[in-house]
């Protein structure tokens, strides 16, 4: 779907066969499973479970660092979600996941989890696109962590790789 003035936005639908919580969004070549676990389900689930089930999801959908690029999400609290990114992400995906990570704001109010073990090759402006989040999750008081980055991308941000 396209703006009047040709930009992507996220195209949000619900999958036949999942619950109603769960919902994929494409931008772009870059498709998130999103689950946003809500209620008792969110309660049990684990930082830990959620990284799990993403990264599982992430390496199946590229098949390693040197596949297309690919990002899958899960809940694992109320406002909490936990995204695994894998794959090569030239240009036109980091915009691709710049919008996506847009459209987890509103789910994630408490808490993001940015994996970045699948990573492959990447553009530069992907540290941007992190330096956003970083911004947006110091405003609206989300706690963020960064796994597993890149030593290009911790020196960015002068963190320890």
């Amino acid at each position: 779907m396209t703006t009047r003035h040709g930009a992507l936005r996220p195209a949000r639908r619900h999958e036949p066969g999942l619950p109603a919580t769960c919902t994929t969004s494409g931008v772009g070549r870059l498709t998130a499973s999103i689950n946003a676990l809500q209620g008792p389900q969110a309660r049990r689930s684990t930082l830990s479970q959620a990284l799990g089930e993403a990264t599982a999801d992430v390496n199946h959908q590229v098949g390693g660092t040197s596949g297309p690029p690919g990002a899958a999400a899960r809940g694992f609290g109320g406002g909490c979600v936990a995204l695994a990114l894998g794959g090569r992400f030239d240009r036109q995906a980091v915009d691709d996941l710049d919008l996506l990570l847009r459209g987890l704001r509103p789910l994630a109010t408490r808490h993001l989890v940015v994996d970045l073990n699948g990573l492959g090759a990447h553009h530069p402006r992907l540290g941007r696109v992190l330096g956003r989040v970083r911004i947006r999750c110091l405003i609206d008081g989300v706690a963020l962590d960064l796994a597993h980055l890149p030593p290009d991308l911790a020196e960015e941000f002068d963190l320890p790789t």
